[in-house]
């Protein structure tokens, strides 16, 4: 892969509610990649480059540099097949030591493999069942940090969305053209709405 020495940030002003108008660039920050400690987070001023403004403008951003070292491949072949023959074990083994981020991004991980590999559903269900299993009361299921309840909802979607967009987005389309007011949270509605005709 080429070197990357630097990222550029864009900052823009919201629309407002006007759904149909785009957001408007206000201006370009570019971060050097190649300053800073690998893991430790940074805050710093940046200027922000733009066309519009004759004065110096800053943005203070906090950044965090992280570098990976990927492999080719043939590298985790024995990690995936480890994975692949041990995924529920490993799993159970792992569950009640991991932070809720690491297994967040642990069964992203797991369910993409075994997705390639076809074995997403059996392992789904295997950790659904262990974890019904395990728990005292049913209205307690899938609602802890835990690996199926973190894989299923990364499944799904993943899974879903494809479908949700093919069954909704015509509709969400149409609502969103003519422009109409659907808030329906109280204390979000503006001052000439109401929640009957919302």
């Amino acid at each position: 892969l080429p070197c990357v020495k630097s990222a550029s940030v864009k900052l823009f002003r919201s629309a407002g509610s006007k759904k149909k108008s785009k957001a408007q660039l206000i201006g370009v920050v570019t971060l050097p990649l190649d300053v800073g400690s690998p893991k430790v987070e940074a805050e710093k001023w940046y200027p922000l480059e733009s066309s519009s403004r004759s004065c110096t403008v800053s943005v203070r951003l906090r950044t965090i540099f992280k570098t990976f070292v990927v492999l080719p491949l043939v590298h985790y072949n024995e990690l995936i097949d480890y994975m692949l023959a041990n995924h529920t074990k490993m799993c159970m083994t792992l569950d009640p030591v991991l932070s809720t981020k690491v297994k967040d991004e642990l069964a992203k991980c797991l369910v993409n493999i075994l997705s390639v590999n076809g074995q997403a559903i059996d392992f789904l269900a295997n950790l659904l069942m262990l974890e019904v299993s395990s728990l005292g009361s049913d209205s307690l299921i899938l609602r802890a940090n835990t690996f199926a309840s973190k894989s299923i909802d990364y499944f799904m979607k993943n899974t879903a969305m494809d479908y949700l967009t093919s069954t909704l987005k015509e509709s969400v389309e149409v609502i969103i053209e003519a422009e109409l007011e659907c808030e329906v949270d109280p204390s979000r509605i503006g001052p000439n709405q109401t929640l009957a005709t919302n």
